[in-house]
């Protein structure tokens, strides 16, 4: 499988379309709602987070999804959403928890001139980038290496590590015609 484009993103933080190899080869998890639904919402347009929760619930339960795969979604999981789907959320995050949580893991790992990051794939949980790790990988920090090359080699091993994730947990691929 190649790497997906930059636009790797299951459940976007405005909840677009996102195009991405990882959704022609597998069927039953939201990323690929989003790309057969010609659909997109933002937080903004609505009157408060559990409100903009409750439409998603509710685009999922309507197209029984099962699984939510998170990426890019730079927002807190609210009570609506986690007690609709406890349990079937899962994270992709770009530093070796819990070294480096939140949303700057890359440019935190840099800055703390650490010898080595990683990727984490975590359950979702109340917290941020707190619940319990599926898998990680470890992506060493190169002596020739720029923030751009670091960053670059960890989105790499995302694009590695979340179908890998994605067949540990039994979701089946597309069936070929």
């Amino acid at each position: 499988m190649q790497a997906p484009s930059d636009d790797f993103l299951f459940f976007y933080e405005t909840v677009r379309l996102a195009e991405t190899s990882l959704c022609i080869e597998y069927e039953d998890c939201c990323f690929c709602l989003w790309q057969r639904l010609n659909h997109a919402f933002e937080l903004k347009e609505f009157d408060n987070k559990a409100a903009y929760e409750e439409a998603i619930v509710k685009l999922l339960d309507d197209h029984q999804i099962d699984l939510v795969c998170l990426a890019g979604y730079m927002k807190i999981v609210g009570p609506t959403l986690l007690a609709a789907y406890e349990g079937r959320i899962i994270n992709i995050h770009p530093a070796y928890l819990p070294e480096f949580p939140g949303a700057h893991g890359i440019e935190d790992a840099w800055n703390a001139g650490v010898d080595q990051s990683g990727v984490t794939i975590h359950w979702v949980d109340s917290g941020v980038d707190t619940g319990k790790v599926i898998k990680q990988v470890r992506v060493p920090r190169l002596e020739d290496d720029t923030l751009d090359t670091f960053e670059t080699r960890i989105h790499e091993a995302e694009y590695k590590l979340y179908p890998e994730v994605l067949d540990s947990l039994g979701v089946e691929k597309k069936e070929d015609g």
